[in-house]
């Protein structure tokens, strides 16, 4: 919140500043996606912090395939995730919320395909949680969200991305549990 202090050392708040404090005359919050929220926006977020891939590290054995794959992934997920929590009536709601889980599982399981460990996984998939939070709260903030609207939004939104990382995790463990099953001998007969 901005502050200015007058020249007998009073401090002064904008009457935006102190009214975003109020709880707003309305019966719903305002939606995000028709405020700013676009996959557009999240990707460069998303690229503001990330930055290239760390030498040796995991993102560097990635093929263009798999990184192309995974983006798109994150772009459905990102536009299921702002419907749910733009969402007024629960059967919307839990149906966006179906949609993201899908991509969510989907990341797991083309991250272990892409031979990627769980912690990798994980690791990729709070990369992309962090930047999606802050610019939630920075359309929130912007559209006027009041105090109450913007830390339901946040609560939300944790709940929702707490979700999708457990869909994250079981994608990934079941497509790994599926390649183990699935072993050729080296003798080359039929895996049992």
């Amino acid at each position: 919140m901005r502050v200015f202090l007058t020249p007998g050392g009073h401090r002064r708040f904008s009457r935006d500043a102190i009214e975003r404090l109020l709880p707003a005359d309305r019966d719903q919050r305002p939606h995000l996606g028709p405020g700013g929220l676009t996959p557009a926006r999240l990707a460069r977020a998303y690229h503001r912090v990330s930055g290239a891939p760390a030498e040796g590290g995991w993102g560097a054995i990635l093929t263009d395939a798999d990184r192309a794959g995974f983006r798109n992934l994150g772009q459905r997920l990102a536009e299921a995730l702002v419907e749910h929590l733009d969402a007024s009536q629960p059967k919307e709601w839990a149906a966006h919320l179906a949609m993201a889980t899908r991509a969510a599982a989907d990341y797991g399981r083309m991250g272990a395909r892409a031979g990627l460990s769980m912690g990798e996984v994980v690791e990729g998939f709070l990369a992309f949680r962090r930047p999606f939070l802050t610019e939630a709260v920075a359309v929130a903030r912007r559209r006027g969200f009041d105090i109450g609207e913007v830390t339901g939004l946040y609560e939300d939104a944790e709940l929702a991305l707490d979700q999708l990382l457990v869909a994250t995790m079981s994608g990934h463990g079941l497509a790994t549990s599926r390649r183990r099953r699935v072993r050729i001998p080296d003798n080359g007969e039929a895996p049992s």
